[in-house]
């Protein structure tokens, strides 16, 4: 176990010296830092301390969240969370063991710790703008430190507002199904702990969920992670049904016992800075059905199954799904895919359509999945008579996949129960400025009568070389495939 020193929560001051996130000026503004405090009753990880402050400033205590992981082991992470414009100096503590080795990533963040004495065990580093992170002792990834620096928030709505559903910062027990109909707006203060779902009406429009709250469905994780078929709360945290214009911002979804986010015929749906984690079957991130012009942006998902999918019809959703934009993200598969797209659709009908999708400045940090037909940190697997088309994948930095086994890429036809049927075709896929370190290989491989046509690799990164052909990058390459390039 790994123990946390995350104090920099508890600092509200303004103080000179430092840039607004992302802003680079000669005349910084003042940083400013708000934390906060946990409700009595949740339950809490004393693996890490952890405290952060404006840069010279007071250190301010974070509660640190115990959070379960990881299907496979069911482990105990932490995670704590602030806000901030300007800088910010963080320091974390390892309470449990002796620090040889402390990381924090993504790697891409190029943020790297300083080793302090005081307290023992501790290292400190500063943040210039919003990060979501994995903070990393001995190596130790299933009992690390999550970090949720958050923007500042604005146009805070009032708990008053009859319009809105307001949860003040204590533990809420009381409301395990939350209805938001029409142009309301949930509201999760910061440091609050909502044990519930939140279900939209059936075609409400909209809709807003945010805040700096946490939602949480701990207490119905079945004990080994199963799933139990039949139950009322084995539900999505948050459930969208025939919903439009909707936007969820800002929470923390802690171990959702199905998806973070059912999506099941949605349009013009935003997802911003959403924090989900699980360790059930079948609990994956954020997914959808038969949906259109979908956002999500600057989120950290870490998920006992795919973390972002995108498919046709299934159940009561019908119809294909189109125009996706998944951006500027941290993705962590503990099961199955990082990104998965296709494999449900029309199979009684003649299939669905699945289009113009684009997945781009995405850091995976884990994929790590023991069964071959679910190996693929991007995979499309098109089922159910579907066409899939017009996918872009770019900027895409993948650290680790399982070294006994997965797939870096994986595009192939597959069906599941209780469709019986394979998809139509895969064309017109592009790869371009994916980068990954270690031994995974990928597969591209249709079947008679199910093409798979135009897969374009551009500036394809593999253990610091950039692949000029299949056999150099190690993707098996399978029948009925063509134009596939390298540039």
């Amino acid at each position: 176990m790994i123990k946390s020193i995350f104090p920099w929560m508890k600092l509200i001051a303004i103080l000179p010296g430092s840039a607004l996130a992302g802003s680079s000026t000669n005349a910084e503004p003042a940083s400013t830092v708000v934390v906060y405090p946990a409700p009595a009753g949740v339950e809490l990880n004393d693996t890490f301390t952890a405290a952060v402050r404006t840069p010279g400033g007071e250190w301010r205590k974070l509660d640190v969240y115990d959070v379960r992981v990881d299907l496979h082991t069911l482990s105990h992470a932490s995670f704590a969370y602030f806000d901030f414009s300007g800088k910010a100096e963080v320091r974390v503590t390892q309470n449990k063991v002796h620090v040889q080795l402390a990381e924090i990533r993504p790697e891409s963040c190029h943020i790297y710790p300083r080793m302090s004495s005081q307290p023992p065990d501790s290292f400190t580093f500063t943040l210039d703008r919003p990060r979501n992170l994995s903070i990393e002792v001995n190596g130790d990834r299933l009992h690390n430190l999550h970090l949720f620096a958050n923007p500042m928030e604005t146009n805070v709505p009032s708990p008053t507002d009859k319009n809105v559903i307001y949860f003040a910062p204590d533990l809420t027990t009381n409301q395990p199904i939350i209805h938001v109909g029409s142009r309301k707006t949930v509201y999760l203060a910061g440091g609050s702990v909502v044990q519930g779902v939140i279900v939209t009406e059936d075609g409400a429009t909209n809709v807003t969920i945010r805040g700096r709250g946490i939602l949480d469905t701990s207490p119905w994780n079945d004990a080994k992670g199963f799933y139990i078929k039949g139950q009322d709360w084995q539900t999505a945290s948050i459930n969208l049904r025939w919903t439009t214009n909707v936007l969820v911002e800002g929470i923390i979804l802690k171990q959702h016992v199905d998806y973070a986010v059912m999506g099941g015929a949605v349009d013009d749906v935003t997802i911003d800075n959403l924090k989900s984690f699980s360790s059930q079957e079948w609990s994956d991130g954020i997914d959808m059905m038969s949906s259109r012009h979908v956002k999500i942006r600057n989120c950290f998902l870490r998920t006992s199954d795919d973390c972002v999918a995108v498919y046709g019809s299934r159940g009561d959703y019908h119809g294909g799904s189109s125009d996706w934009d998944v951006a500027d993200s941290v993705l962590w598969a503990d099961k199955a895919h990082a990104i998965m797209i296709g494999v449900h659709g029309a199979y009684q009908a003649d299939g669905d359509v699945i289009e113009n999708l684009r997945f781009h400045n995405i850091d995976v940090l884990e994929n790590n999945e023991f069964a071959s037909d679910f190996w693929g940190a991007m995979a499309i697997t098109c089922g159910d008579k579907n066409t899939v088309r017009d996918v872009d994948f770019e900027n895409i930095r993948v650290e680790h996949i399982r070294e006994a086994g997965g797939n870096l890429i994986r595009l192939a036809f597959g069906f599941f129960e209780p469709s019986t049927t394979v998809g139509r075709q895969i064309e017109n896929i592009r790869f371009k400025d994916i980068t990954y370190d270690g031994l995974a290989g990928s597969v591209i491989s249709g079947s008679p009568g199910h093409p798979i046509k135009g897969v374009m690799f551009e500036n394809l990164i593999i253990n610091g070389e950039r692949i000029k052909d299949a056999k150099q990058g190690k993707i098996a390459i399978g029948e009925n495939v063509s134009g596939v390039s390298f540039k």
